[in-house]
């Protein structure tokens, strides 16, 4: 099942799940005009309002409509599954993407008379059980297939689900998580000791910061910039409370 939304400046009032979340394509080297696509969470699984976000890479998964098992799972362990809408319930999906160990899953609206500009905002539903631990989120078609070309572009693309405020602090607070995503075997080959200190009988050690890691560091300082800039942007040409209609 899914519940329709269609009021753009009333989203305090509504339930938390109605709140939409962003995913952000973290590219490396960052583009001059980063992506940022709305997405619709669901009303099961994790939410990730007021906390962190989540970063993972992608996995197209087998079968795209995740309808039964997901094949290959082996593949989709850690990532965020992306499926397609249809042939079963989306709680069904999640609890499918969750037995084959993923950490999130995004769906892909194939209405194209649909998207994030128009105001249409999706809530999906569940069947009236809480036994998924995953976050599910709605993205529509257009934004789906950029996604989708990116991952092309780039296979090990590594994605941020949440809220857009957080996508900083989220980086800093889960450094360690990214270290090993980015480089599995750093943490092991690439520590040096040095300092060897007589007096306490201790090495102190350093990790040595792998290029990849800084170079995610700055294209998130980017991202955060280039999305503040924007925002202050959008308040300063905003109209006037008085002058805002609400689309029911």
């Amino acid at each position: 099942m899914i519940e329709l939304i269609k009021d753009t400046n009333t989203f305090e009032n509504s339930l938390t799940h109605h709140i939409p979340l962003n995913v952000i394509p973290l590219i490396i080297p960052s583009l001059e005009n980063p992506f940022s696509f709305t997405v619709a969470p669901a009303q099961f699984g994790k939410q990730l309002h007021d906390t962190q976000g989540i970063f993972a890479q992608l996995y197209v998964v087998e079968p795209f409509s995740a309808y039964s098992e997901i094949l290959f799972s082996h593949y989709v362990y850690s990532h965020i599954g992306i499926v397609r809408w249809g042939d079963c319930m989306f709680i069904e999906k999640a609890r499918y993407l969750e037995n084959a160990q993923t950490i999130a899953g995004i769906v892909i609206d194939n209405n194209l008379s649909l998207n994030s500009s128009n105001g249409a905002i999706f809530s999906m539903s569940g069947d009236g059980q809480t036994n998924v631990n995953i976050p599910l989120v709605l993205m529509f078609k257009d934004e789906a297939y950029q996604l989708l070309y990116l991952l092309s572009t780039q296979p090990k693309l590594i994605v941020y689900i949440g809220e857009e405020y957080r996508l900083i602090d989220s980086f800093y607070e889960q450094i360690d998580y990214l270290e090993s995503l980015i480089e599995p075997f750093n943490q092991i080959t690439n520590k040096w000791i040095y300092g060897q200190m007589e007096l306490f009988k201790k090495n102190k050690q350093c990790s040595v910061v792998p290029n990849n890691l800084k170079q995610l560091e700055l294209t998130i300082k980017q991202v955060e910039y280039r999305f503040q800039k924007s925002k202050k942007h959008n308040n300063f040409f905003r109209p006037k409370d008085s002058e805002e209609k609400n689309i029911n």
